[in-house]
């Protein structure tokens, strides 16, 4: 029979506690794109391929606006143009590239930097079907936020998971040891920061942990992390309490007790 036993506690509440949170996406959408990488910044880009048959239209939708009927060969920067009356989209918001001349080929849209860890949804559409999405591609950008202005403190727990190994012909029980699991939580208060949108159960992102401050010589630990739950306590007028819990996934990116040696950018 399986079951857990500690492996670790920790709770931290230095006033130098830094919490930084890169969001790499909602963990129950698909993304057609490589998954954002540990510490780097990120855009949104989608690559679509269109087979340059002038006799199809289709219409491309973004967050659920659609752009008018595209040819079927149309250039990469008649689609920015198309994409760009859009109502949710901005001069150069998205860039397409990749299709010169009328034809087939791959256009290649790319958020621009102001667009970072935004949720972007683009589905292809028949133009003839207009209910129906051909395709769907769900893209992340991805950039660092310091998430500690308002907390107050973060907790981690490491459990080792065993199974019972024990034998029949044998009279004491025997536990080995399997996989590590760990859970954490972290309570905010919510002063309506650039980042509130993030924490969202299904979130998954990369935390890192500055136990004492950024700086050469201080303790630092991150890891893969998945938001479960989010909880809101409103009781008090004055301030709205946000506790944030998770688990890790995979192993540590950087274990407990490592030390920073050069000053985070």
């Amino acid at each position: 029979m399986p079951f857990s036993i500690p492996a670790g506690t920790d709770r931290i509440t230095s006033k130098d506690l830094k919490v930084v949170f890169q969001p790499i996406g909602l963990a129950d959408l698909e993304s057609r794109n490589p998954l954002p990488v540990y510490g780097v910044d990120q855009n949104c880009v989608v690559e679509i391929t269109q087979s340059g048959v002038n006799v199809d239209t289709w219409v491309l939708r973004v967050n659920g606006h659609p752009t008018a009927a595209l040819d079927g060969d149309i250039t990469s920067a008649a689609l920015q143009t198309a994409l760009e009356a859009l109502p949710n989209v901005g001069a150069g918001d998205l860039t397409v590239t990749g299709v010169n001349t009328e034809g087939a080929g791959t256009h290649v849209i790319t958020a621009a930097a102001n667009l970072l860890n935004e949720f972007i949804l683009f589905e292809i559409v028949d133009a003839a079907e207009p209910d129906t999405a051909v395709l769907e591609y769900v893209t992340f950008g991805s950039k660092d936020y310091i998430i500690s202005a308002e907390i107050s403190s973060f907790s981690y727990s490491e459990n080792q998971e065993t199974t019972d190994a024990t034998a029949i012909s044998e009279t004491a029980r025997i536990h080995l040891p399997t996989v590590r699991d760990m859970t954490w939580d972290a309570m905010f208060f919510d002063a309506l920061q650039t980042w509130r949108h993030i924490l969202q159960g299904g979130m998954a992102g990369f935390i890192t942990v500055y136990e004492k401050g950024f700086g050469e010589g201080k303790r630092y630990f991150a890891f893969e992390a998945l938001i479960t739950d989010v909880n809101v306590n409103a009781e008090q007028f004055e301030k709205i309490e946000i506790e944030v819990s998770g688990r890790r996934q995979g192993d540590w990116i950087i274990r407990p007790g490592s030390y920073t040696y050069t000053t985070p950018s």
